[in-house]
């Protein structure tokens, strides 16, 4: 799995992994594991922005609209569920 550095909302970095990416309604998504241990690891997902003018440099963002946030969730239920 890739690893990556993220900082929270407190301004600390932490390790994540991404599980698995996946796309919706011409957005894509990165399903990921912010892993404080084994048994309490938050499972987050997030939209993939990428850098218009750097296509390799990409962030995450928060996804703020309810309808787009409770179709994604459903996507990333479903493939958890696939992982088990």
């Amino acid at each position: 799995m890739n690893n990556f550095k993220i900082v929270n909302e407190d301004g600390i970095e932490e390790e994540a992994e991404i599980l698995t990416a996946f796309s919706y309604n011409d957005n894509k998504y990165v399903l990921y594991t912010i892993d404080e241990n084994e048994e309490n690891a938050s499972i987050l997902v997030s939209k993939l922005i990428s850098d218009q003018h750097e296509q390799e440099k990409v962030s995450l963002v928060d996804i703020d609209d309810d309808i787009e946030r409770e179709k994604v969730k459903k996507i990333a239920e479903e493939i958890l569920d696939g992982l088990k």
